[in-house]
C-alpha cells in the first residue's frame, strides 16, 4: 500500500496537483462509469502484483543461494555437500 502511495503521490506532482485525493477521486468515479469490468481488471492487477513480489522474493533467494553455494568447477567433478553427502553434478557426453 505504501508503494501505490507513493506512486500517486509522485503522479500526482507530475500533473501538477496539489495532491493524491484528486487521483483518488477520479480513479473512483472512473470505476464507478466502468462497472464490473473495472473492478474484475483491479482485483486482476492486484493478483499480478502479488505474483510480482513472490517471484522478485524468489528470484532474491535464489540469488543469496547461488552467493552461498559453491558452483561445481568447470571439468564437471561432484560437489560435496558434506562428509555423507556427495550429489553428483552434470557428466559430460
Amino acid at each position: 500500500m505504501s508503494d501505490l502511495l507513493f506512486y500517486c503521490s509522485t503522479l500526482a506532482d507530475r500533473l501538477g496537483l496539489s495532491g493524491t485525493q484528486i487521483l483518488y477521486r477520479w480513479k473512483k468515479q472512473m470505476m464507478a462509469k466502468i462497472g464490473p469490468v473495472a473492478d474484475t481488471l483491479d482485483t486482476r492487477v492486484q493478483e499480478l502484483e502479488r505474483e510480482l513480489r513472490r517471484v522478485e522474493r524468489e528470484r532474491d533467494i535464489l540469488k543469496k543461494a547461488l552467493a552461498i553455494i559453491p558452483i561445481a568447477e568447470v571439468n564437471m567433478r561432484p560437489l560435496c555437500i558434506g562428509p555423507r553427502f556427495v550429489v553428483p553434478a552434470c557428466v559430460k557426453a
